[in-house]
């Protein structure tokens, strides 16, 4: 909860409410006409780790809420799928096992949801991107020598 409360005060109203609008599935330019701002805006917001954070955060919530619905129609769909195979039509019954994870459905969405975390990811991308890049540079034979003659050794 803490860490809710410290990425909440890092964000506008404005972004709140485009977080919110966000998580329900709206694209950024439904969202910035909606809360009054460019489409770019929201686009750049989408780098702000606090943004990036609260984001995150409400879609899990909202996956959870959703999930728990979804589980407590299980009873009911376990009797309309024995209901379905005795009278020929599984679909609905099926999909609502499947989107309560009974058949292997998915899990609850991923990312980070406090700004520190969401930063250290991108740290890490970067460094890994970076260095992905010397060592394909380095295999190409445009990095640093690669028998030390480049550094005063005599490369033998």
């Amino acid at each position: 909860m803490a860490e809710a409360q410290t990425t909440e005060c890092h964000l506008s109203i404005r972004q709140r409410n485009a977080v919110d609008l966000l998580a329900t599935g709206l694209c950024d330019r439904e969202v910035a006409e909606q809360v009054g701002c460019a489409r770019e805006t929201v686009t750049r917001w989408r780098q702000n780790p606090y943004f990036v954070a609260a984001l995150n955060r409400q879609r899990r919530e909202m996956w959870a809420a959703y999930h728990e619905r979804l589980r407590a129609m299980v009873a009911t769909a376990l009797d309309a799928v024995e209901g379905a195979i005795k009278g020929g039509d599984t679909k609905a019954a099926l999909a609502i096992l499947e989107g309560a994870g009974v058949l292997g459905g998915n899990g609850p969405p991923g990312g980070q949801t406090d700004a520190e975390a969401v930063l250290a990811e991108e740290a890490e991308a970067l460094a890994t991107a970076d260095y992905e890049a010397e060592e394909r540079a380095r295999r190409a034979g445009n990095g640093p020598a690669e028998n030390g003659a480049a550094e005063g050794g005599s490369g033998v």
